[in-house]
């Protein structure tokens, strides 16, 4: 099994912030919220895969997309964490984000459509009381990392949230780095994966 650790932000959305000002990123990340959920009420499978998989962000296709089509194939399980902040700026905050999107991911045809379009079985938690500084990750991060066993891979996608938060959980994740294709001169040309 793969573990995918994934704190949402505005790209999950299909919103780019880059050239929004912040009073018109929060009325668009309320617009883009409702319009998921009233997806989800409707159970309209291929505007949310749509949603969920390509958008107008300046990493279309969607953060999460780009993860999932990354992975090496074959590949059987993916456990998807959708890591969301109840704090920031009023109004910032990303937890009602990872809960709609689990929501989403979760309703049988955009599960089905998404595992057929990357090739993979997935489940989707959400850990939805995150923080922006390290003193206050959650524990509910922290138990979860703790029953994964070492042999698992684990990937942090720093794509779509605040680097506070991206670097938060790295250093909350336990990775090894292991540099390959080393020897003599060759150390330059190593990698780390």
């Amino acid at each position: 099994m793969t573990t995918i650790i994934h704190p949402v932000g505005n790209g999950d959305l299909g919103i780019n912030i880059t050239h929004i000002p912040r009073p018109e990123r929060l009325t668009a990340q309320k617009n883009a919220e409702t319009e998921i959920l009233q997806k989800i009420r409707c159970r309209n499978t291929l505007d949310l895969v749509s949603v969920l998989t390509k958008d107008q962000t300046r990493t279309a296709p969607t953060p999460l997309a780009l993860t999932l089509a990354s992975l090496e194939r074959p590949l059987q399980d993916v456990h998807i964490l959708l890591y969301g902040t109840n704090q920031g700026v009023s109004g910032t905050e990303t937890n009602t984000i990872a809960h709609l999107l689990e929501k989403a991911m979760n309703l049988p045809e955009v599960k089905k459509n998404i595992e057929e379009k990357y090739g993979l079985r997935f489940d989707v938690q959400v850990i939805g009381d995150g923080g922006l500084q390290e003193e206050t990750r959650t524990s509910s991060l922290d138990e979860t990392l703790r029953n994964i066993p070492s042999t698992e891979d684990v990937i942090v996608n720093g794509i779509s949230a605040a680097t506070m938060t991206v670097l938060s959980i790295m250093g909350t994740v336990r990775f090894q780095l292991e540099v390959v294709g080393i020897s003599g001169n060759d150390r330059e040309q190593g990698y780390i994966r």
